[in-house]
């Protein structure tokens, strides 16, 4: 079988057409002017989810996805990417379950495959495998019935994936502390690993400042990444503490583990993931100790000054690349720690501080990934990436324990990004203590 491509050129807008007219279709100028679409609906049909819009107002929609699909599947082939001028449409199916994403062209195809993929463990997280077999039985069944009030965890994952990198990569973003709040966070979340915890974590607004595992179950980086989104975007787990069940996709797709929530403030919890109901009374009395824990360490002091939890340029020496505004060459980067799988971003700053800027930027990020894995395949070399645009020079420099992705003025020569990346690259890994966590590991 083979596999459809289809390429569309040559489209322009067709200003006297308004899709409002006529044939049903009553959209607002909102939902066609967004810019990332995500769909799921059934190998029937039926749809599962949008994330802009009603599925009820999308029916068209569907329809037209799905016979192209229908299509392709009843000749033996496999529709997997349509372009346009300006957009680009990826399918993917999983099981009974078709998705599709809709984004500008300027996000790779391999990254807008990765997104789908944790679309798809997102839901199971929620559902677990036995929406699959309920499907199998009944192709009709509505699955939206069994979403409830979830469409906030999976909206809030859809809209991390033009923000955060991370998740493209396989990587946890870090936070930037001094030992002692480290070895505070590390304290705290080793106090609650009693018999039955799984997996404890401290989290700052989505990101990882203590992680402790069991040595006989050692979670893989995506559900790690899609736990924390599924106790960070929903509102009812801020109240007090909560006990609810989720499922480990990547671990168990078929069944369900229990987590325990508890925050500190607005943005700071902690996260506990167990196989036994029973142990909720245990962290519920653990919960004092953990709070005097994070105030000896001065952790809930610190987090209310997340500028300083950051890496500045201007704040990194001349010697190590960094620099203020036109004395240095470098406008951002990204640094992964593979031992850890985290990664930790500077910060923004002109030319790249507008929101669509980020966005372009990790977009960047998600194509330089990408690239330089789908060409490690096929060779043992890791040979810096020096790439030239109208934009930007880009750089990716490769070790054993790290990657280094660099973004430079346009004018940017390869030996002055290469000195500059160098330099840096070693400051960094005299920082790392600093950047990254380590992952306890504990025996239950």
């Amino acid at each position: 079988a083979s596999q459809w491509r289809w390429s569309v050129v040559a489209m322009e807008p067709a200003d006297e057409w308004n899709p409002k007219d006529g044939d049903g279709w009553d959209f607002e100028d909102k939902w066609r002017d967004e810019k990332h679409h995500y769909f799921v609906f059934t190998n029937a049909g039926k749809p599962v989810f949008s994330r802009h819009g009603d599925e009820a107002d999308l029916g068209s929609y569907f329809a037209l996805m799905y016979a192209l699909l229908s299509v392709a599947e009843d000749e033996g082939d496999q529709l997997e990417c349509v372009d346009t001028d300006f957009n680009r449409t990826v399918f993917a199916k999983e099981g009974p379950l078709y998705l599709v994403n809709v984004a500008p062209k300027q996000v790779p195809e391999a990254a807008a495959r990765r997104h789908l993929r944790l679309l798809y463990k997102q839901l199971l997280a929620i559902l677990t495998k036995g929406v699959e077999k309920t499907l199998v039985k009944r192709p009709g069944y509505d699955v939206r019935s069994l979403l409830g009030g979830t469409r906030s965890i999976l909206a809030s994952l859809l809209d991390s994936f033009s923000k955060n990198p991370g998740y493209a990569l396989g990587a946890m973003e870090s936070l930037v502390w001094p030992s002692e709040m480290r070895r505070g966070a590390e304290a705290a979340v080793l106090a609650v690993a009693v018999p039955g915890a799984m997996c404890c974590m401290l989290l700052h607004n989505g990101r990882v400042v203590g992680l402790a595992e069991a040595k006989s179950c050692l979670f893989p980086v995506d559900d790690i990444l899609l736990l924390s989104n599924f106790v960070t975007s929903g509102a009812s787990l801020r109240e007090l503490e909560n006990f609810s069940p989720i499922c480990m996709p990547t671990y168990n797709p078929n069944s369900f583990l229990y987590v325990y929530v508890t925050y500190f403030g607005e943005e700071t919890c902690l996260v506990v993931v167990s196989n036994m109901a029973e142990v909720f009374e245990r962290l519920t009395s653990l919960r004092p100790k953990v709070e005097n824990i994070l105030n000896a360490s001065k952790i809930t002091h610190g987090l209310m000054h997340e500028a300083q939890m950051t890496i500045h340029i201007d704040d990194i020496p001349a010697l190590a690349g960094g620099g203020a505004i036109g004395s240095t060459p470098l406008w951002h980067f990204l640094h992964v720690h593979k031992p850890s799988q985290q990664y930790v971003k500077c910060e923004y700053r002109p030319p790249l501080y507008s929101a669509s800027a980020r966005e372009e930027v990790c977009a960047v990020y998600q194509r330089m990934y990408f690239d330089v894995h789908s060409r490690r395949s096929v060779r043992t070399s890791a040979k810096p990436e020096y790439q030239v645009s109208d934009r930007f020079v880009t750089l990716v420099l490769l070790g054993t324990e790290f990657e280094l992705y660099l973004i430079c003025d346009p004018l940017t020569d390869q030996t002055t990004a290469m000195r500059v990346g160098n330099l840096l690259g070693n400051w960094l890994r005299t920082q790392e203590p600093l950047l990254y966590c380590s992952r306890k590991v504990f025996r239950l």
